[in-house]
């Protein structure tokens, strides 16, 4: 096991006391004994195959992060899972929530994609969003709530804005298994898809979720099966125009919009929503993967 993927605490007197200082040595002492015994430590021997486990925190909190998820999918499943390199572009409403429940779900690594900063308008659904973080730059932010989550994950961060000129650049450099596209801009979705289809990457991307008011009518589906979204209304025509014939899965909803005035309403439940559902649609999606 790599001193890379381990992750050390060193106690201080305001958070860890002396104790806890003999209870990680006496953590150590036991892994050892039981390693050399049993060749992995029976009771906690996903700190092996996964190698991120902290061993404070297993001794002191009594357990491995990922158990009650390893108890639900297995160990081969969360492996895979393990194994995933997702690139998500717009960490905003959608795909904040998303890039969230990704990480609490056994993503390790992770790219971040997005220019803009938060704003006080963000605060109603934005993950991100506080009042303590107006201003700042969204993948900065995000990037901290993470590796609060789980410090052993890799994060790469771009705040920039993805089009057609940058996005091959990016991908060749990063070479992700999953591509989830959480982005407003129709100019730069268009080149999402475009490029993972001609790459034949996995991905997903999110249509309009704005001016709804009911999560329940979510869905994830083909472009071509979309209603009452405007959005996905420019795509089914798009694909038809462009002659795509794989399939272009994308989170939409059934929901006829409400009327708003210039700007587009939002909430804290509908796109919230959208983002855990994408979340699971890919992790459903790896663990799938022969």
């Amino acid at each position: 096991m790599s001193n890379r993927n381990r992750v050390f605490i060193k106690p201080t007197k305001s958070r860890y006391g002396s104790s806890d200082q003999k209870l990680v040595l006496k953590a150590y002492i036991l892994v050892g004994i039981l390693k050399v015994s049993y060749g992995h430590p029976p009771a906690i021997s996903g700190f092996y195959r996964t190698r991120s486990l902290d061993i404070f925190f297993c001794f002191k909190f009594g357990g491995f992060m990922f158990d009650r998820l390893i108890l639900l999918i297995g160990e081969e499943n969360f492996n895979k899972i393990q194994n995933e390199k997702i690139l998500i572009v717009g960490v905003g409403g959608v795909g904040g929530e998303c890039v969230l429940s990704l990480i609490r779900s056994g993503i390790k690594n992770i790219v971040l994609i997005d220019y803009d900063n938060i704003d006080i308008s963000n605060i109603n659904r934005q993950v991100v969003a506080f009042h303590s973080t107006i201003g700042k730059r969204k993948v900065d932010v995000l990037e901290k709530m993470i590796l609060d989550i789980n410090p052993n994950i890799e994060v790469s961060k771009y705040p920039v804005y993805l089009d057609k000129d940058n996005i091959k650049d990016i991908l060749d450099k990063e070479g992700p298994s999953f591509i989830i596209d959480c982005c407003d801009s129709k100019e730069t979705k268009k080149a999402i898809i475009r490029e993972a289809l001609e790459r034949d990457i996995l991905f997903i991307s999110s249509m309009g979720t704005g001016n709804k008011i009911d999560p329940s009518l979510l869905e994830i589906v083909d472009i071509r099966k979309t209603n009452n979204d405007p959005l996905a209304r420019i795509f089914r025509k798009w694909v038809k125009d462009e002659k795509i014939s794989k399939k272009i899965p994308v989170l939409c909803s059934k929901e006829v919009p409400i009327k708003s005035q210039k700007v587009v309403a939002s909430n804290s439940f509908v796109p919230n929503s959208a983002g855990l559902l994408i979340s699971s649609y890919v992790i459903r999606k790896i663990i799938s993967k022969n």
